[in-house]
């Protein structure tokens, strides 16, 4: 990606707010540390603290000298104009940075625990399959045999759950967006209304 972005002088938006939550012992690939010629890293509070009410994001600018102080220049325009951040909240930021540490690694610890428990379930469904995600706390299910409006529809009706149908995502069809994030005992009970719903929606010479 750095060799195409060098040979088209493209900049690279490196989105890692969810960097921190990789399922397995990896290192996160990051553009900024390729010579592309200008990286956008960024990442904010919302995900890493589970903290989406401060409305903290940052950014940072990595690559060629003279492409980085024009982008910084664009970038301060804009953030003066447009979006402005609570001074309560940047006063906060070095406690939250301090202090959230040992919270952050509880919760990627809570994160890889609740994947392996939705993971289990979803093994055992014959009406959908998943690809296991690298990171973050979602995960993509492809259904068999049924359509994604009228299963997100009929689990919102009858079993008051929300998930995403996989069109909010320009995927093709058919399939469910939805998060692992969640109390264990809420998402093993979450789990098994929805599967045991999706394979009651399928037809008898589907299952199986």
């Amino acid at each position: 990606m750095a060799d195409v972005a060098r040979r088209h002088d493209l900049a690279i938006i490196s989105d890692e707010v969810f960097g921190e939550f990789l399922l397995e012992d990896r290192t996160l690939p990051r553009p900024c540390n390729t010579n592309a010629p200008l990286v956008f890293t960024l990442n904010g509070f919302s995900k890493m603290f589970a903290l989406p009410g401060l409305k903290l994001g940052w950014m940072a600018v990595s690559g060629n000298d003279e492409r980085v102080r024009q982008a910084l220049g664009a970038a301060e325009l804009i953030s003066d104009t447009y979006l402005p951040v609570n001074e309560i909240v940047q006063a906060a930021v070095p406690d939250l940075m301090r202090e959230g540490e040992s919270f952050l690694q509880y919760y990627r610890e809570q994160v890889r625990s609740r994947w392996q428990l939705a993971e289990n379930f979803l093994s055992q469904s014959g009406a959908c399959s998943c690809a296991k995600p690298d990171g973050g706390f979602y995960v993509t299910l492809q259904l068999k045999d049924l359509d994604e409006e009228l299963v997100t529809e009929t689990v919102l009706r009858q079993d008051h759950l929300l998930i995403h149908p996989g069109y909010f995502y320009d995927m093709n069809p058919n399939h469910l967006i939805l998060s692992f994030a969640h109390h264990p005992d809420n998402l093993c009970e979450t789990l098994s209304r929805l599967l045991h719903r999706m394979e009651a929606m399928r037809l008898p010479g589907q299952k199986g």
